[in-house]
């Protein structure tokens, strides 16, 4: 296998993650990304003037053993008839049609663990941007004020600052979005929980003592009406 190769496999499972997500689409009309950017924003003074680089990566580490912790339960849930009805394709896939990938075809148990990889690799993201961060990569281009290279380009400490002020927006608001992502997580999988509540309840109403019990509760119930 060639170096190509592995980095276009790692391509290839990622894009299948974001299509199975729903892509940049599902981000822009999220309700927790819309809250994540108001929070960020109020939050200027913190992510610009305070330490918050080390508030986040204090939290982030945590959150994402737990998030992987979750995520492997979330794998084992269920039984295989409900999984495989979770897993029922939403067309009709011909082995013939070269164009249809199987593997890109996005089910609700595909869709229900794309939200929960959304949510880990958020927290990833945020992990790396913060740990960047933290390496004091920004006051390796900082100069003296009475640099000589500041004859030539006066304006330089400002936009250096523009940069580094962008880059911590950018990486408090990915920190907020994925502690609100676990929120969409949380309903998702309350969710399949209903599901499986009602998969269950359709199959117990088929089995045979299921149908005795109802019987018996209508023939007493006709007896006290006699």
């Amino acid at each position: 296998m060639t170096l190509f190769s592995r980095y276009q496999g790692v391509g290839k499972i990622f894009s299948r993650y974001w299509n199975a997500y729903g892509g940049w689409k599902e981000v822009a009309i999220s309700p927790y990304f819309h809250i994540s950017v108001i929070i960020t924003l109020l939050s200027a003074n913190f992510w610009i003037n305070g330490d918050w680089a080390t508030v986040v990566a204090n939290i982030l580490p945590s959150l994402l053993g737990f998030s992987l912790g979750g995520y492997a339960i979330l794998l084992g849930f269920g039984n295989e008839k409900f999984l495989a009805s979770l897993s029922r394709p939403r067309r009709n896939i011909s082995s013939t049609d070269e164009t249809n990938n199987p593997l890109d075809e996005v089910t609700i148990y595909v869709s229900v663990n794309a939200s929960f990889v959304h949510f880990i690799i958020l927290q990833i993201v945020a992990l790396v941007f913060v740990l960047i961060y933290k390496s004091a990569i920004f006051d390796i281009f900082k100069v003296e004020k009475n640099s000589f290279f500041l004859t030539y380009y006066a304006n330089y400490p400002s936009h250096l600052s523009f940069i580094e002020n962008t880059f911590s927006f950018f990486t408090y608001l990915i920190f907020i979005y994925a502690i609100l992502s676990a929120i969409a997580v949380t309903l998702n999988i309350f969710r399949l929980a209903t599901w499986y509540n009602l998969f269950n309840l359709k199959n117990h109403s088929k089995s045979q003592s299921y149908i005795r019990d109802k019987l018996k509760r209508e023939k007493s119930s006709s007896k006290i009406a006699k």
